[in-house]
């Protein structure tokens, strides 16, 4: 980025067409991260987004660069959802891998750095995983954007609001002495989806939400025990007087759109239910839990 103060890309090459102009009277109010699936350059993404209706305002390329093709008052066709392109900022990154698609160091640095700068831009606040800054996957069914999601979101977003502390406190420098632990790929059993919402469940649950990585619910209401039939291993049932709730289940239900007091209940099950597409009876049965780890064994809920 030339000028991360005033938002100014390494490469501009904006599209003539595929986009909205303004935004229908809408704010910016949140960051919707994506991935190539490919390693694309700035160019390539000009290239295919020329020919297919579809768009992001930024691509960070695997080697940091960050080029700008839609314009950050413009509309850019990236969330598949008319309502959270006219309020959001999309920002598509680099695959080092097509394999097994993942980002490298450069391409989380910058993109992290963007995302700051877009937040501290437009008042967001602190980059905050699904209260500003989402995956394309929280407003549609896809894995997209893969692992930023997923084993790499823990560090991305760690960085992301380090950078945003550093321009809130007058630093807009071009990189910054942030130093972040190795981060390894999560394991994912071969019989993930066997139906049980244990400790490798939530795990999982809990690297695709951004939360900590412990495969525990804690702290849940007993009276709410029958409601998760399935439940295995890591869940943690307390009289309801003493339930506080659990960090991952608040993480879930901000995802659903209902009330987020970190508590499992027939509401939750059932905005659960309805969002994986399965039977909503508010009870996490056998049924419910394969069909959401079957999502998560893609990398999205």
């Amino acid at each position: 980025m030339q000028d991360w103060q005033n938002l100014n890309a390494d490469i501009n090459m904006f599209l003539d067409h595929h986009y909205t102009e303004g935004r229908d009277g809408y704010e910016i109010n949140k960051i919707l991260v994506h991935h190539n699936a490919g390693n694309l350059s700035v160019e390539g993404c000009y290239n295919v987004w020329q020919t297919r209706p579809a768009s992001a305002h930024y691509q960070v390329t695997s080697d940091g660069t960050i080029g700008q093709l839609v314009h950050d008052w413009d509309t850019a066709w990236h969330a598949g959802d008319y309502a959270t392109n006219c309020q959001s900022i999309g920002i598509e990154h680099a695959d080092v891998s097509n394999s097994e698609y993942y980002l490298s160091n450069e391409t989380i640095e910058n993109g992290a750095h963007l995302v700051a700068a877009l937040c501290h831009a437009y008042n967001l606040g602190s980059p905050e995983w699904l209260v500003n800054v989402f995956p394309h996957s929280y407003v549609s069914s896809t894995e997209c954007p893969a692992a930023r999601a997923s084993w790499q979101n823990e560090d991305y977003m760690s960085r992301a609001k380090y950078g945003y502390n550093e321009m809130a406190n007058g630093n807009y420098g071009s990189t910054y002495n942030y130093q972040s632990s190795p981060v390894s790929e999560p394991i994912v059993p071969d019989q993930f989806v066997d139906g049980i919402w244990g400790m490798n469940t939530t795990g999982r649950m809990q690297l695709l939400l951004g939360t900590t990585f412990d495969g525990v619910i804690s702290s849940q209401a007993d009276s709410n025990s029958d409601n998760v039939p399935a439940a295995g291993a890591g869940w943690e049932w307390v009289s309801d007087d003493d339930a506080d709730g659990s960090q991952t289940i608040a993480a879930l239900q901000r995802l659903l759109g209902v009330e987020d007091d970190g508590l499992i209940g027939p509401g939750t099950i059932s905005a659960l239910q309805d969002h994986i597409g399965v039977t909503v009876d508010g009870y996490a049965g056998s049924e419910t839990v394969k069909a959401l780890q079957s999502r998560m064994e893609a990398n999205y809920i």
